[in-house]
Order: C-alpha cells, then structure tokens, then sequence
C-alpha cells in the first residue's frame, strides 16, 4: 500500500518537463546490448552474460567483460545524469558501473562501487565518495543515480535520496563509452549485476530520479 501511495503521488506530481527530453542513452540489459532510447548508442558486449535483474533482464559481469560504446553518450562539459540498479557479489578493489573517457587522457567521467562499499562520482581529476553510512551491501539491489548540475555541483542519489553533494567541477573531454569497464585503471575481481542503465544530457530533478528507480521507463 505504501508502495503504491508513493508511486501515485509521484506520477500525480510528475513534472511539465516532458519525461523522455534530454535522454541520450538506454541499455535495458534484456538479453541484448540496444540502446532503446532509439538515439543509436548500441553496445558491444566482451563476454557479458544476462540474468534475472531488478527489471526483467540484466547484465552480468566482472572484471574481465565490460560493454563499449562506440560513441559517445553524453556531453561531458554540461548537465548530465546517469542512472544504474547494481547487486555485486563480490568487490576486491572497486566495480565500475559507467565510465566516458578519451583514449590516451586522464581526464574521464565515472563512477563506481568502492571496495569501502560507498559510491565514488569523478570527473576528470576530482571526485568525492558517499558515506559510510550510505554503504552498499553485498548481494542487495540498490538504484544508484549521479547528476552533474548546470552550475558544475555533483550529486550522489542511492535509492531515490541524495546522500552526497560537491561543487566547483569542471567539465572534460568528450570520449568512448563503457559499461563495467574503467580503462586505464587496474581492476581486481569482482562480480556484479548492472540493470537498466539510462543517460540524460540534463539534470533530473528528485522527482525524475524516484520514477526511474519506481520502475517507470523513460521511453513509455
């Protein structure tokens, strides 16, 4: 019932921006690396399988198999939010959930899941990890969102709640795209499973995030 009431006065409250504008990317994971925001953003899968997720089908990986994106997904020097569902079974150093870099530069947007289990949100040379006590849990599903604000602020959403805030980042270079896979930066094993993974060229409001982490589909 709760459940239900949040979801009514989400959708009652839905804001006058239409849902889908701003959204340059969606990998739902159904068995499939199609980007369905219908943008051409589709993937390349190294030896990504797919299992039951939060939302039907998700990937599957480690430190070995990542997805690439041939071009890239947003616009790094702006707005931008990027929303996850992640479950990891295992985490030595750190799980990679998106990552946009250019070949040869240090200077790159990610974020990832700590071997502190805390989210850390970078970009270019400077970044900020969540709290401990906003630490992720083995084997739980947790809906994490970053958002890069017009005026450069950071934010960290895990579960529809900011947890994390920082100002005064600059934009980079535009660059390829990854899904589970930080290039340039050593991996340690780990296992995890990455769902509906979406890409808006705008920061979305709180209310936008809670819809996506409802299950609400930015393209229906």
């Amino acid at each position: 019932m709760r459940r239900l009431l949040i979801l009514c006065l989400l959708v009652g409250c839905a804001s006058a921006m239409p849902w889908s504008q701003g959204l340059t990317s969606y990998w739902r994971g159904e068995g499939t690396t199609l980007d369905a925001s219908g943008n051409g953003n589709t993937g390349t899968a190294y030896d990504v399988g797919y299992t039951t997720a939060a939302l039907g089908q998700g990937f599957s990986v480690t430190q070995a198999e990542s997805i690439v994106i041939p071009t890239p997904a947003i616009p790094l020097h702006g707005p931008f939010t990027v929303a996850v569902w992640v479950k990891y079974t295992q985490i030595t150093n750190y799980i990679p959930l998106y990552c946009q870099y250019c070949a040869g530069d240090s200077n790159r947007f990610f974020f990832s899941v700590l071997y502190t289990h805390c989210i850390r949100f970078q970009i270019g040379g400077s970044g900020f990890d969540s709290d401990a006590k906003d630490s992720i849990p083995l084997g739980s599903w947790r809906h994490i969102t970053v958002v890069r604000e017009t005026n450069d602020s950071m934010r960290i959403y895990i579960s529809g709640c900011l947890v994390k805030s920082r100002k005064g980042v600059a934009g980079v270079k535009q660059g390829y795209a990854r899904i589970a896979a930080a290039p340039g930066l050593e991996l340690a094993p780990f296992s995890a499973i990455i769902d509906e993974v979406a890409v808006w060229s705008r920061a979305l409001s709180v209310r936008d995030i809670r819809r996506v982490m409802m299950g609400m589909s930015p393209i229906e």
